[in-house]
């Protein structure tokens, strides 16, 4: 009976905000990203990447009715806005994932296989500059994509 109800939860996940939608576990205890990441806009970041939320158009269009296909990102690649896209390919932030993302890949001998965002986003990595790094990333998208919002919004 547990197995149906797991599986009966991980197909809802999949549909909203939650970390099951990336394959992350639920947590059995207080995450260690919370006493790890002093800003609360590092916190913030890294758990809403962690719950899917991230503002991605995929994300943004979930809220706002726009068809999956218009999801794309403004880099002009015609590619879907997603975090596996932010993260691993958008044109916008290549300086900085070479300097946060990339170092991080090269420690781990990884590529960037659609399994390793889930990696990034495990939040009991071994090595805390891990987390760190991928956190600064993400903090600096949201800034940015959050100023964006604000000028558009005004």
């Amino acid at each position: 009976m547990k197995e149906l109800d797991w599986a009966s939860t991980v197909a809802r996940a999949r549909r909203t905000c939650s970390p099951l939608a990336l394959g992350l576990p639920p947590p059995e205890k207080l995450l260690n990203f919370h006493t790890l990441l002093p800003i609360p806009s590092h916190r913030r970041a890294f758990l809403l990447a962690r719950l899917n939320a991230f503002p991605t158009m995929v994300t943004l269009g979930r809220f706002r009715g726009i068809p999956y296909s218009d999801r794309l990102c403004t880099c002009n690649t015609g590619a879907i806005e997603t975090l596996d896209h932010l993260v691993f390919h958008c044109s916008h932030w290549i300086q900085d994932r070479e300097a946060y993302i990339v170092p991080v890949l090269t420690k781990l001998n990884l590529a960037s296989h659609p399994w390793v965002l889930q990696l990034l986003l495990y939040d009991t990595n071994a090595d805390e500059s891990i987390t760190t790094d991928v956190v600064r990333f993400l903090a600096k998208v949201a800034a940015s994509k959050k100023k964006k919002t604000n000028i558009i919004n005004s």
